[in-house]
């Protein structure tokens, strides 16, 4: 699964991922298009713990948040981040929110 990969999820959360969607396969002679479709084939638990190691290691990028802050916190704020696609040159103004720019 390449959005696994892409992702740099760890072969654990891989190997589970794909353990889910070979029952699922097997059982209901499911077939997949896009890696979209296949994350939402996915548990609602499994596609919540792959959003949520995928999130951590976004936070863990800024340097702040990974000093100042433990794996467990940053794993509950993870579970806050909402993904936002915005257009080049578009202001991104929000009183109430903080925003990672990627």
């Amino acid at each position: 699964m390449g959005y696994l990969k892409k992702n740099d999820l760890s072969k654990e959360m891989q190997a589970r991922a794909k353990e889910y969607l070979e029952y699922l396969f097997e059982n209901n002679k499911q077939t997949i298009a896009e890696e979209g479709e296949a994350l939402a084939l996915l548990s609602n638990n499994l596609q919540s713990e792959i959003k949520n190691e995928i999130n951590v290691k976004i936070i863990k990028t800024n340097p702040l948040f990974k000093s100042l802050f433990g794996s467990k916190f940053l794993s509950m704020l993870s579970n806050c981040l909402e993904e936002k696609i915005c257009s080049p040159n578009e202001i991104i103004f929000d009183v109430k929110s903080l925003f990672f720019i990627l």
